[in-house]
């Protein structure tokens, strides 16, 4: 008795071994196909779905062990996943068909002798779905509509509806007769079309994130053209200034007054328009200064950019305009003694940096327990039409290979970032 104990131990705990390479595997696969929320609760179910799910045993006319797991693995994937229902279930189901079509194959058509090999088995093919995922997996910040979702589930019902019509569906007559043939063939194919299926979601996130691109190339010419037409009409007001003082020079005293307190009022008039050496750089900053003064915003800047610069005229706009536009924003939920915006910008040696700061109220100091793909999530009511400033700037900073940094600290949000030319 004991000698069998003794032989048995170490073929245990290779078993063992192989499971939780197996697990680990598919939890990683998973990890790169979706992001997975980062609570320990999470992990640790994800973990024992993802080990359960490549080690069970899956035998034709079993409906004890492929129903029950399969929904167990579902039930984990939208537990412990970020993303929508429809992008949870479309990579819950391509991963399921592939690890239980292998399943079946491995359990139900391999010989007798390779019984004791079969955990080994399972975690090769479970590192191989790993490399495959890692190799040919969408960009990680990409993301699919919602009706890419639908059509990539869609395509998913022909491989997992293979899987479970030929699991639950067998009889036990089927070896002694040519569906057995059949039965390896059709495995094979659901097995094989997870790498359609990932190549699908590839092209679907390249065309996703070619979509954006063209709107936020769109969107930032029109607010840049938006900008030009706002920085000439500053321009044409203080070109018409000496025509106001002819003006006043001839107007009765009475007069005199209700027109100068007119002129007074559009503060555009005397705007600053030279911060430093870029044109449109001049244009944003007057136009976002004179938008300051009126909410009774303080603007304190230091600008360092002694030419042209020689890059996109709507990524400057895009840049500067959105980045005081969130501090804006941000300011306008404070009081007026602590609404101040701090803007640091430099062009030295091929390197641009750019840095704002602003206050934030207490409460908005939470919202950097909500990143979303390494962006702040927005803070206006109108979350499906704001928040998309940030993405369009991040757009342009990945570009030109630079970074952007978020962070809070010290009751100050500040925004960073800075690339090479």
């Amino acid at each position: 008795m004991i000698t069998e104990i003794e032989v048995c131990t170490p073929f245990f705990i290779f078993d063992a071994v192989c499971m939780f390479i197996s697990g680990g595997a598919l939890y990683f696969t998973v990890g790169k196909l979706i992001e997975i929320k980062n609570h320990w609760w999470t992990k640790i179910l994800l973990c024992i779905a993802c080990t359960v799910v490549p080690n069970m045993i899956i035998f034709f006319s079993d409906w004890a062990n492929l129903p029950p797991t399969f929904l167990f693995f579902l039930s984990a994937i939208f537990v412990c996943c970020e993303g929508s229902g429809l992008k949870k279930l479309a990579i819950g189901t391509m991963i399921a068909s592939a690890v239980f079509s292998f399943s079946a194959l491995l359990d139900e058509f391999s010989a007798m002798t390779l019984l004791k090999y079969k955990p080994v088995f399972r975690a090769i093919f479970e590192l191989v779905l790993y490399g495959t995922v890692r190799l040919f997996r969408p960009e990680r910040d990409s993301e699919l509509t919602p009706g890419m979702w639908k059509l990539l589930l869609l395509l998913n019902l022909t491989p997992i509806g293979i899987v479970l019509t030929l699991v639950l569906g067998a009889t036990d007559d089927i070896f002694r007769n040519a569906q057995e043939r059949q039965y390896v063939v059709l495995l094979l194919l659901a097995l094989f079309s997870f790498v359609g299926l990932l190549w699908t979601t590839v092209v679907l996130s390249r065309q996703r994130k070619l979509e954006q691109q063209s709107m936020y190339a769109e969107m930032n010419r029109k607010y840049y053209e938006s900008m030009e037409q706002q920085h000439f009409e500053i321009r044409r007001m203080r070109h018409d200034m000496a025509n106001h003082l002819q003006t006043l020079s001839v107007l009765p005293e009475k007069e005199k007054e209700e027109y100068i307190r007119n002129l007074l009022d559009n503060t555009t008039a005397i705007r600053n328009l030279h911060y430093c050496g870029d044109s449109t750089v001049n244009a944003v900053l007057t136009v976002k200064a004179t938008a300051m003064e009126e909410l009774g915003i303080r603007f304190s800047y230091k600008i360092d950019i002694p030419t042209e610069l020689l890059w996109s005229k709507t990524d400057i706009c895009t840049l500067f305009a959105n980045a005081l536009d969130n501090a804006i924003e941000a300011c306008r939920q404070l009081p007026g003694e602590m609404r101040l915006i701090t803007l640091e910008s430099r062009m030295q040696k091929g390197m641009f940096v750019l840095s704002v700061k602003n206050p934030i109220a207490k409460d908005a100091m939470l919202i950097q327990d909500k990143k979303q793909k390494g962006l702040f999530v927005t803070t206006k009511a109108d979350e499906k039409n704001h928040g998309i400033g940030l993405k369009s700037m991040e757009e342009v900073v990945r570009q030109k290979d630079g970074k952007m940094e978020l962070q809070v600290r010290d009751g100050k949000f500040e925004l960073f970032l800075y690339f090479y030319i």
